[in-house]
């Protein structure tokens, strides 16, 4: 499959593509620190099979799109929209449905509300309604949820870091439903060989989504 890139200024945005030009346009938006290969290769080509053109993209910090430096804050969450926006503008499309997981989730909604008339439709997973304090979204929670790995420690191997990302997309698997051990293994290391873990990417990226206002 060819990785294209679109530009939003100076930052590279790597995504791919599945289904047919021309069919209805859907933007898979992935979470925190996650990396575009998250969405399966089989969910994408079943979405292209219902009709749709469907494209994945790393965010900015992650995979193979263009990474930041240093602990603090880097950018702000609208310049994340920026990059959605760039994707959809490079592959000509005026408007599109997004498809969000988790922070992706944020940034759909704040698309939304940023770019009304860009968004179709809105389809959010893990999500958090946007726009209120931290506090008041421990109300959305199910303990033990995300909370499960907050005392996991890993190594600095290879291995332990596979471990760690498998570990961390376990933590979005519903209960009748987990995710195949030998997709998840295989899909952390094509990460890995992707980009190594920054272990501020996640910090930065999380600056810039719970810095936004409505």
């Amino acid at each position: 499959m060819q990785t294209k890139a679109a530009y939003n200024g100076n930052v590279e945005i790597a995504y791919e593509t599945f289904g047919e030009p021309g069919s209805r346009p859907l933007v898979l938006i992935g979470g925190l620190d996650g990396q575009m290969i998250w969405w399966h290769d089989g969910f994408c080509q079943a979405l292209a099979d219902a009709g749709f053109h469907v494209v994945r993209y790393d965010h900015r910090d992650a995979g193979l799109s263009t990474h930041f430096t240093g602990k603090k804050k880097a950018y702000h969450c609208t310049d994340m929209l920026d990059d959605l926006m760039a994707v959809m503008d490079d592959l000509g499309w005026e408007s599109a449905h997004l498809f969000g997981l988790s922070m992706g989730g944020g940034l759909a909604q704040f698309a939304a509300l940023h770019h009304p008339t860009r968004v179709r439709t809105l389809t959010l997973v893990n999500a958090l309604p946007m726009g209120g304090s931290a506090i008041g979204a421990f109300r959305y929670l199910r303990f033990p949820g995300p909370f499960k790995g907050l005392f996991r420690r890993y190594g600095k191997s290879r291995q332990e870091k596979v471990r760690m990302l498998a570990d961390i997309m376990r933590l979005t698997e519903g209960p009748h439903h987990q995710f195949d051990d030998d997709w998840l293994t295989k899909t952390a290391e094509r990460c890995m060989d992707r980009r190594w873990p920054d272990p501020h990417a996640r910090n930065r990226q999380l600056f810039a989504a719970l810095g936004e206002k409505l």
